[in-house]
C-alpha cells in the first residue's frame, strides 16, 4: 500500500542513471498511494505520469501506441 523512502531514493537514483544512459524508466503494477508518491518524487517528475502505470496491460497498450507512433514519422 505504501512505498519505503530508501526504496523510493534507490528508484529515484536508479532512474537517473537510466535516463543519463538514454534509457527510458517505465514502472507498472502501482497501487493508488506508491503512483501518488512516486509522481511527486524527482522520479515522477522527471519520468512524467505517462510512463506510471496500474498494470502491465497499460504498459502493452502505450508501448504498442508509442511504437506506431515512431514508425508513422
Amino acid at each position: 500500500f505504501d512505498i519505503e523512502y530508501t526504496a523510493l531514493k534507490m528508484l529515484n537514483d536508479a532512474g537517473k542513471k537510466m535516463r543519463d544512459a538514454g534509457i527510458a524508466l517505465w514502472v507498472a503494477g502501482l497501487n493508488p498511494g506508491v503512483l501518488a508518491m512516486m509522481q511527486r518524487s524527482p522520479l515522477g517528475a522527471a519520468s512524467g505520469r505517462e510512463r506510471m502505470f496500474y498494470n502491465l496491460d497499460q504498459v502493452v497498450v502505450r508501448y504498442r501506441e508509442t511504437i506506431r507512433h515512431d514508425s508513422v514519422r
